[in-house]
């Protein structure tokens, strides 16, 4: 299946500018989340009917970002058709750039909300992506993914939508959760990083003062050893 663009007047409304339009989130390859990993774990847990072949499937990835991973995916797979959509038009720049450099034929960029997408211009897809989207997301946008994913998966495809869970993910949100609530005043996302950066910079000094305060308090009161 071959994407081709929609016409002008049938694509919704351009997004508004995002902060990652002001401060571009700098992406990697998620080896996790090839198809050819998919297809595997999909083959293994006797998904049926089975997952389509490789070396020609559709892709979509949803919150593409700059396009790192998606194309990974089209340089690896020449036979394959990836579609890549993301908020930011930053971001779609840069990844459509990227595309033109590599001659990569097999992949397409565009920016829009997945709240405002047409379902009718998506078509069918193999393997769906969704990669450190849905723990940042509200509500309305997670319903919104899981709609798009059983709206627009072939039969047996395959999603892969990562997401935080605790306890492994509760070390990292407690340094999250201290910068939102220094920041929690600022609403232009230049004080926000700057904001940010002192919450950490607090942060480490408050590291400081705490080991250096009671780590020799529970020296003195850990119990001696037992002859």
């Amino acid at each position: 299946m071959t994407h081709t663009p929609p016409p002008a007047s049938s694509l919704p409304p351009t997004p508004p500018p995002t902060p990652y339009d002001q401060f571009p989130y700098r992406g990697r390859p998620c080896t996790e989340s090839h198809p050819s990993r998919l297809y595997t774990a999909a083959v293994l847990l006797g998904l049926s009917p089975a997952p389509a072949a490789v070396d020609r499937c559709r892709v979509l990835e949803l919150a593409c970002g700059d396009g790192s991973n998606l194309l990974s995916i089209a340089e690896s797979l020449p036979a394959a058709s990836c579609l890549g959509i993301d908020l930011a038009a930053r971001h779609i720049a840069t990844a459509q750039a990227d595309a033109a450099t590599l001659g990569l034929k097999n992949v397409r960029f565009m920016q829009g909300d997945l709240l405002a997408l047409d379902p009718k211009e998506l078509g069918e897809f193999d393997y769906i992506i969704a990669h450190g989207l849905y723990s940042w997301v509200p509500r309305p946008v997670q319903d919104r993914l899981l709609s798009l994913c059983k709206q627009h998966l072939a039969p047996g495809g395959v999603a892969f939508i990562s997401y935080n869970v605790l306890p492994g993910w509760r070390v990292h949100s407690i340094l999250r959760d201290f910068m939102m609530f220094h920041t929690h005043e600022q609403t232009d996302p230049r004080e926000r990083l700057r904001g940010a950066r002192e919450a950490l910079t607090l942060f480490r000094e408050l590291g400081k003062s705490s080991s250096g305060e009671m780590l020799p308090r529970r020296s003195r009161c850990r119990p001696a050893p037992s002859a």
